[in-house]
């Protein structure tokens, strides 16, 4: 007999159920409910064994800010990111001016911060570091004899680089090895590898 027909007897007088089908009735009623609760507790919790998958985001890329002076549209100081090439920071300045020796510079050469670069103008007079060594057949310039304008004509040294330089040389004594320029505030092995062929100590 169902649980239906035992409540309709109950309800009209008719002779009541044995109390092992009433006993029965309850089991169901109380199975019915604890697997709703359990139904309900495995929807509201997750699984213990679940696994959160975080992807990685991604890191944005340093930037780096470039001194551009001479031939360009907007000489100044410019951001550009990380590894940009000379050419992208000409670009930032506006783009090469009508007048710009553009084959005197390396374009392609990457870039770092604190650098100043500065496109030279047709007719512009050769730097000083670049004449002695072409006079020269290629000889090096010596970093412990050198000018300030003679160091800020190297790739990637620049005016404050080279004043760094002779202010290292003159309160530490003359350079004994070339690597000993990873010690100057601003060169690292980047700016050494660009100028290491041009230069030695004697």
């Amino acid at each position: 007999m169902s649980l239906g027909e035992s409540i309709f007897r109950l309800t009209v007088g008719l002779p009541r159920p044995s109390l092992r089908l009433l006993s029965q009735a309850v089991l169901a009623l109380a199975v019915v409910a604890a697997a709703a609760g359990v139904a309900v507790v495995l929807l509201r919790d997750p699984s213990p064994g679940a696994v959160e998958v975080v992807l990685p985001t991604a890191t944005p890329p340093s930037d780096v800010r470039v001194y551009i002076t001479g031939a360009v549209n907007r000489p100044g100081v410019y951001q550009v990111a990380e590894g940009a090439r000379l050419a992208d920071a000409v670009e930032a300045a506006g783009g090469a001016s009508p007048d710009a020796n553009l084959a005197a510079v390396n374009l392609a050469e990457r870039v770092e911060d604190e650098d100043h670069r500065h496109v030279p103008r047709m007719g512009e007079a050769v730097p000083p570091a670049a004449v002695r060594q072409e006079a020269a057949g290629g000889s090096k310039l010596d970093v412990n004899a050198a000018s300030a304008d003679e160091l800020e004509a190297l790739p990637q040294v620049g005016a404050v680089r080279a004043r760094d330089i002779i202010a290292y040389r003159d309160a530490n004594g003359p350079f004994e090895r070339v690597d000993e320029l990873l010690d100057v505030g601003g060169i690292g092995p980047r700016t050494l590898d660009a100028i290491r062929d041009l230069i030695e100590v004697r």
